[in-house]
């Protein structure tokens, strides 16, 4: 045991990684554009995109260490029967501490997408399920999304937990014009009437400029990212809904909802404007990391930037290591983020490493492992306190007709 461990501390300090295949034995079919999320003791697999451009709605859950101390193990979770969870991909997952939230995302076929504006609460402790509704205009929500299936033309909302609520954020209301946006609150769903919603603020005061005209309210942004301080929202990047996807945005704004307001977030040193980025906070900073363009093949240098809230300051940087990406996915460990995979249109390849930034010196490292990773774009990553979980996404390599090849595999990596 000594040995084992001064290998692994070996390993640690000289900046490598080792990992482990999660194993197969009664695991989903392979998926990306999932969600995922870490419970505590397992995790949360849910809905995605199948090889043959399905959606699907199964939902399993992989336990890497059951308390019995048998093997690692996936289990397949039953769909609620009283009410109709439909397939999609692009869910949102947030673990409340108690049950799975699971929100939005898409439908539709592999060239037509319908927006979706319900979800679900999972209890895995009781392995129950209950509707969750899109907030009535009863409750003062007055969600009516214009469907476009041009994926850049999507709400992309984004979710972030508060430890009491679920803040909702994202698109365009087709009457009003105004952004979408609403607090879901879990305790209250049984509510006939705001099905457990209530309204928000959502005119955050971001200028941009239409026509080389500046306009001084907020475009309705879409493709952004949303991480939680703990104490406010900060919602960065993305497109806004009269520029294009083509046009990414380099504002921001942070959100309050204990006094329901909106803060701007200075440009002054921020990153080039994108989408299709990662986000993370990190108890101090929000770090944004690598992107790209939607619906063009405009790369972005692998840049990125950190933002302190306190200051509303920038630290931008830049690597020359780590490749310009898109698809990947990214978390936080409490000292380093971990980033997975992705694609380059550059050089079009998919990508397979793992690498690790640290925010305190700006740097990147690959932590190489015992086996060559595998290339995967659109997967998903969880921290489950001392390890990552990587599972699904899809690369370049013909399989049933299709140009690319949905991954039925996935590792935990111990950094």
């Amino acid at each position: 045991a000594d040995l084992i461990a001064i290998g692994i501390m070996d390993a640690w300090k000289s900046g490598l990684m080792d990992s482990t295949p999660i194993d197969l034995t009664n695991a989903p079919l392979g998926t990306h554009s999932h969600g995922a999320v870490w419970t505590g003791d397992r995790m949360i697999v849910v809905g995605g995109m199948l090889q043959d451009n399905s959606f699907t709605n199964a939902v399993s859950s992989y336990d890497p260490n059951p308390n019995d101390g048998s093997s690692p193990k996936w289990t397949s979770i039953a769909l609620p029967t009283n009410f109709t969870f439909t397939p999609r991909s692009e869910p949102l997952t947030i673990w409340t501490g108690k049950e799975v939230f699971i929100w939005g995302g898409f439908t539709g076929t592999a060239t037509t997408k319908t927006w979706l504006f319900d979800g679900a609460l999972y209890n895995p402790t009781t392995n129950t399920w209950v509707q969750v509704k899109k907030p009535s205009n009863t409750s003062g929500l007055n969600w009516n999304f214009s469907q476009q299936t041009a994926v850049d033309k999507g709400p992309h909302q984004t979710a972030v937990w508060t430890g009491s609520v679920a803040i909702v954020f994202g698109g365009v209301e087709k009457d009003t014009g105004l952004p979408l946006g609403g607090i879901f609150d879990p305790s209250k769903i049984s509510d006939s009437i705001s099905r457990g919603w209530s309204r928000m603020a959502v005119l955050p005061p971001v200028e941009y400029t239409l026509d080389k005209v500046a306009v001084p309210y907020y475009a309705p942004q879409q493709g952004h990212v949303a991480a939680w301080t703990g104490e406010s929202m900060i919602v960065w990047g993305g497109y806004n809904s009269k520029s294009g996807a083509g046009s990414g945005l380099n504002s921001g704004a942070v959100y309050n909802p204990a006094t329901d307001t909106w803060k701007k977030m200075t440009t002054v040193g921020a990153p080039l404007g994108r989408t299709l980025h990662q986000a993370v906070w990190t108890g101090e900073r929000y770090i944004v990391i690598s992107g790209g363009g939607v619906g063009s093949s405009t790369e972005i240098t692998s840049t990125g930037g950190l933002y302190d809230p306190a200051t509303d300051t920038w630290t931008s940087f830049k690597s020359e290591l780590m490749a310009e990406r898109k698809g990947h996915k990214a978390v936080w460990n409490g000292e380093e983020i971990l980033i997975i995979g992705g694609i380059t249109n550059r050089s079009a390849t998919y990508l397979g490493e793992v690498f690790a930034f640290n925010p305190a010196t700006l740097q990147y490292r690959i932590l190489r492992g015992s086996v060559n990773p595998i290339t995967r774009s659109s997967a998903s990553i969880v921290w489950t306190g001392s390890s990552a979980l990587v599972w699904g996404g899809f690369a370049s390599g013909a399989t049933n007709g299709n140009v690319y090849s949905v991954r039925k595999s996935g590792a935990q990596y111990y950094p």
